[in-house]
């Protein structure tokens, strides 16, 4: 090795160059360079710091031996060839050149040139000075700066064959002519193309101390084939592009096999911040200083991995994008703040990059992005994991194209979008047209200290996916949207697609709906155990076209409220479990805008099992048509709906459920329809047919269990085109406690509509609606329903109307049976229409009711204005006016009053009483056939039987009949026959006025007959035991006894009266005008006390027979 001391050296201490003669073999000087080693040892160098060397084209040129080189002084090399890489056989000019391996320089001086210290090709020459080819043969430099190191045209330092640079001082690289790939670079390390290193994983490594400054016009430090960067100080390039070129803080490029990585806990400045490319295997960035830019922060172009570890003192500052990735696989940590102030915060363009966020991410634009990139779009399956903040200003806080993970426990916030507001999300994920959905993933998991906000939508995640969310998720629009966002080649949502949501937290949509289950997931389910609000639209929605299974469990804890609807479904299947509470606050009444209720549905078919609260300022639940595009009209696509209810469901102003398109409901806690709507209704539950719907398809039922309680502001319970109502519970309605019905399409009839109900509850009608027929009743049948059925063994009850109410076209049969009670506040059972009733009692019937008139029905037990009506009656009948009644019945349609009521059959076993009328009367005539007792009482007027013609019924439609085996009494007749008829009687019958009168009508038809056959007992305390108005027919072998001495009071007809053995009479026998005739037919021969007769008067003809 050689020493050399350049003040021993040199006579002056500025000359161009050393003479010949003046230096020893090792360093011979010349013009063209300062110092130039040209042998084979190292030449050890000290320039003190008054000493300069200058070199016409090099200062210092480490030749043929390497250099240890110690400057205090100033080195100057004077050449002006860069020696870009685009001219590798060109020796470059500098400073410093170096050509051999091992060299090391110290600088505390200044040095400058072309090229401020650099390494090259050896360039040597043969024997013959002819130029042999070029060596890499330098490697293993070593650079230590403390002063100044100057390039004017090209790189401060640049070590190719790698080494290391160490700057506390200053180095700076201008740009030459950056056509030629003159670029003005700070410091760089690399390797020669034609001798790579191996072993190894980088090519080196750059320390910037504190202080220390790092500068160039292009880049201000390069690593090309991996190595390290150690930044505590200032690595810098212009923060401005000019069309020289694009100025880089720090580039790194290296092959597969290299890694490069970047620690900066200084400052380090770009129009692009650092640039990792190539096919570098890995680039590693820790950061807990700064990294401002113009432009991009990082930009990832590399094949390998880019990681970037943010601390919490950590800044990237960007102009632009302060991430962008579009090669390889990006890894983020960030501590501390990384920021875009003019584009994207990250911006991912290739696949499987991880974002992992402590501190804060906030952008112009988005937050975190994925997006398409030189390789085209394969930015797949990206993964952020946020704990701290994540702010796009004027995009989404974090999108996801082609898919994706999101878990935060942070903060993520996509604020507005001047373009487009109605675009910006806290975080949306969603694949691409063309992706492969089979490896797609989309996923938000959100923790309870998670905050997720967008301007419009919380979280949308289209192509399906889960969102978990126990913190808070807020949308300007929506709180959260999942959707499929994916067709065929047709335009048809693609199959199997599925959304999966779990909420404990709160979603909120501040503009529209809360969740928004969306287009062609084919399932979904959401879980629900937080809150869930849409502040101006519904809690949850689901649909348009989200046509497959749509499952919602809200547990105990959770809270769905809707400004609208709690849940709201367009299209799909509903599968819905709430244990908890759902609320809507709309008024919409399914008039003139779609209603609004806790739950409603025009979708496909629902299945809903509710033990929490569901209730809307409108409806409780509500089943509706729904609009058809194609044809611009509502159609019911909805039937079949099936609710089970061990909760509360309300409708604070209309149903507390309405299914339209028919269904189930199974209750057993309470359903409430509150307040009267406008339009007059307003029901517990109605189920009812739509208009154009196939009554095969409709079914309508509703099973009350015990401990249930239903109740409306009209009815309990309204089911329309027929169904079922079973009660166990309790159920309650101002207009009818149940009422089932038929339906019409545009006025036309309908077959096949059935109705049935059986209570063993109570069904109670609360409301004074007028009487009668007037509503108020405590069960109705209506309308063309083709037949019924009521089963009773509880109690049906109206306070102020009827029991039970007959209003359909079709029959009725009512059982009650033992225990079973009827009782209404006029009649007990009023039948009012052209249908049947076949009543069968063995309970209780009553009727509180003692009206009894024309301009409304009569008050009874039960009244009968309908055909072919019959009651067997085993239990017990009361009327506070009569006991059973028959009744005219207003026809509308000619507004006025018609008899239908003829041949009313009854047969009683049990007791029927009028307390202030008849016991039984039977307007229209009738059969009655009696083994139990009937009474009325109360009134003057009132008989145990009466029987008479309809004003316009003909005598030969008319028939009155009555068999009495029982006791029959009245407080005026025990039995009287308005038109004639027969009587048949082995029992009692007893009247205060007369036991029985049988006569014509008022108008004095002739032609009435009449027949009485007694074998049993008949009384009048008043009157005679028996009067015919009629021609009459007698035939006695009973008890006849008459309370005024007349026991047969006969008129001016041609009466007959026959007395058989048994006879026992008290009274006379008065058999008036006409020619009459008396039979006496013993079954003795001899006279017995039971055939003693008092006198006998009038008769024109006796004849007497055996035993008299």
């Amino acid at each position: 090795m050689s020493n050399m001391l350049k003040t021993r050296l040199l006579a002056t201490s500025a000359i161009a160059g050393f003479s010949l003669t003046q230096m020893a073999a090792p360093a011979q000087a010349q013009a063209a360079f300062g110092i130039h080693n040209d042998q084979t040892d190292t030449l050890e160098i000290t320039i003190p710091a008054i000493e300069t060397v200058e070199g016409d084209i090099i200062g210092v040129y480490a030749d043929n031996g390497a250099i240890d080189l110690d400057n205090q002084g100033t080195i100057i090399g004077n050449g002006t060839i860069s020696g870009s890489p685009q001219l590798p056989d060109q020796r470059p000019d500098g400073g410093v050149v170096i050509a051999q391996p091992n060299s090391i320089v110290v600088n505390s001086g200044s040095i400058t040139g072309v090229n401020g210290v650099v390494t090259t090709y050896f360039f040597g020459e043969d024997e013959n000075d002819d130029p042999l080819p070029r060596q890499p043969l330098a490697a293993n430099t070593s650079v230590t700066n403390s002063g100044s190191i100057t390039a004017t045209g090209g790189r401060g330092v640049a070590l190719t064959g790698g080494g290391t640079i160490v700057n506390s001082g200053t180095i700076s690289g201008t740009n030459g002519n950056t056509a030629a790939g003159e670029l003005g670079i700070g410091a760089a390390l690399s390797q020669f193309a034609d001798n790579p290193l191996t072993g190894v994983t980088g090519v080196g490594t750059i320390t910037n101390e504190a202080g220390g400054v790092i500068s160039g016009d292009s880049i201000g430090a390069a690593l090309s084939g991996g190595g390290t960067i150690n930044n505590a100080g200032t690595i810098s390039a212009p923060l401005i592009n000019t069309p020289a070129s694009i100025p880089f803080g720090i580039t790194l490029t290296g092959d597969a096999d290299r890694v490069a990585t970047v620690n900066n806990s200084g400052t380090i400045n770009g129009f692009m911040g650092i640039l990792a490319s190539g096919a570098l295997g890995s680039a590693t960035i820790e950061n807990s200083g700064t990294i401002n830019a113009s432009a991009f922060g990082i930009n990832q172009q590399n094949t390998g991995t880019l990681t970037f570890n943010n601390g919490a003192t950590g800044q990237l500052i960007v102009g632009g994008n302060a991430i962008l990735s579009n090669a390889g696989t990006l890894n983020v940590d960030n501590g501390g703040l990384i920021q875009s102030s003019g584009q994207n915060a990250i911006l991912i363009q290739t696949a499987d990059a991880v974002v992992s966020n402590s501190g804060t991410i906030d952008a112009a634009g988005a937050g975190v992005i994925t997006g398409a990139g030189n390789l085209g779009f394969v930015a797949y399956n990206a993964m952020v994991i946020n704990s701290g903040t994540i702010t796009g200003l004027n995009n989404d806080g974090v999108r996801l194209a082609g898919g994706g993970t999101v878990t935060n426990s942070g903060t993520i916030t996509g604020i507005t979008s001047v373009a487009n507001p109605s675009l910006t999300d806290g975080i949306s994920i969603f694949n691409q047209f063309d992706q492969d959905l089979a490896t797609y993933v989309g996923s938000v998991t959100n923790a309870a200290s998670g905050s997720i906000t967008g301007a419009s939508r919380g979280v949308i995640v289209s192509g399906g996916g889960t969102i978990a969310n126990a913190g808070s998720i807020t949308g300007g629009d929506i709180g959260l949207l999942v959707q499929n966002g994916n067709t065929d080649e047709d335009g048809n949502p693609l199959l199997g697609i599925s959304a999966s949501i779990v909420n404990s937290g709160s979603i909120t949509g501040n503009g529209e709906t809360g969740v928004l289950i969306g287009a062609g997931l084919s399932t979904s389910t959401l879980t629900n155990s937080g809150t869930i609000t849409g502040t101006t639209g519904d809690g949850v929605l689901f649909g348009p076209m989200a046509s497959g299974l749509v499952t919602i469990v809200n547990e105990a804890d959770g809270d769905i409220t809707g400004a609208l609807s709690g849940v709201e479904g367009l299209f799909g299947i509903l599968d819905l479990t709430n244990a908890g509470t759902i609320r809507g606050n709309g008024r919409g009444d399914g008039i003139n805008v779609e209603p609004d209720g806790g739950i409603s549905l025009s979708s496909h078919s629902a299945t809903i099992a509710n033990s929490g609260d569901i209730s809307g300022a409108q409806f409780g639940i509500v089943t509706y048509l729904s609009f058809n595009p194609d044809t611009n009209s509502f159609v019911g696509t909805i039937i079949d709906t099936a609710i089970t209810n061990s909760g509360t469901i309300t409708g604070e102003n209309d149903d507390g459920i309405r299914l339209a398109g028919g269904g189930t409901v199974t209750n057993s806690g309470t359903i409430q329809g509150l307040a009267q709507n406008a339009f007059g209704g307003t029901d517990g539950v109605s189920i009812f047919a739509h208009n154009d719907q196939d009554l095969a398809t409709y079914s309508g039922t509703l099973i009350n269990l015990a401990g249930g309680v239903i109740s409306g502001q009209r009815a309990g319970a309204a089911i329309s085109s027929g169904g079922s109502v079973t009660n166990a519970g309790t159920i309650t309605g101002a207009g009818q406690g149940v009422f089932i019905q038929g339906s019409a399409i545009d006025g036309v009839l309908r077959d096949g509509q059935f109705a049935t109900l059986i209570n063993s509850g109570t069904i109670t009608g609360t409301g004074n609606l007028g009487g009668t027929g007037q509503g108020g009743f405590a069960v109705s049948f209506g309308s063309n329903l083709e037949s019924a059925t009521l089963e009773n063994s509880g109690t049906i009850r109206s306070s102020f109307a009827e029991g039970v109410s007959q209003g359909s076209r079709g029959a009725l049969t009512i059982t009650n049976l033992a225990g079973g009670l009827i009782e209404g506040g006029t009649s007990g059972i009023y039948g009012g229409s052209s249908g049947t009733m076949t009543i069968v009692n063995a309970g209780m019937i009553r009727g509180n009711g003692t009206y009894d008139g024309f301009a409304a029905a009569p008050d009874a037990g039960i009244t009968i204005a309908t055909a072919g009506s019959s009651v067997t009656n085993s239990g017990s009948i009361y009327g506070s006016g009569a006991g059973i009644t028959t009744a005219y019945l207003f026809d509308t349609d000619l507004n006025i009053l018609v008899g239908l009521a003829k041949g009313t059959q009854i047969a009683n076993s049990g007791v029927i009483v009028g307390d202030g009328n008849d016991g039984v009367r039977l307007i229209g005539g009738g059969a009655v056939t009696n083994s139990g007792s009937i009474f009325g009482a109360g009134n003057a007027l009132a008989d145990g039987i009466s029987m008479f013609r309809f004003d316009d019924q003909a005598p030969s439609d008319y028939a009155a009949s009555v068999v009495n085996s029982g006791a029959i009494g009245g407080d005026r007749f025990g039995i009287i026959l308005s038109g004639g008829g027969t009587i048949d009687n082995s029992g009692g019958i007893v009247g205060e006025v007369g036991g029985i009168q049988v006569q014509g009508d008022a108008v004095g038809t002739p032609g009435y007959t009449a027949s009485v056959r007694n074998s049993g007992t008949i009384t009048s305390t008043g009157g005679a035991a028996i009067s015919g108005i009629v021609q009459t027919a007698i035939d006695n072998s009973g008890i006849l006894t008459g309370g005024a001495g007349i026991a047969i009071d006969l008129g001016d007809f041609d009466d007959v009266v026959t007395l058989r053995t048994g006879s026992a009479i008290t009274g006379s026998i008065e058999a008036g005008g006409g020619t009459d005739t008396l039979n006496l037919e013993g079954g003795i021969l001899e006279l017995t006390a039971a055939q003693q007769i008092g006198a006998a008067n009038g008769f024109e003809a006796l004849n007497v027979g055996s035993g008299y």
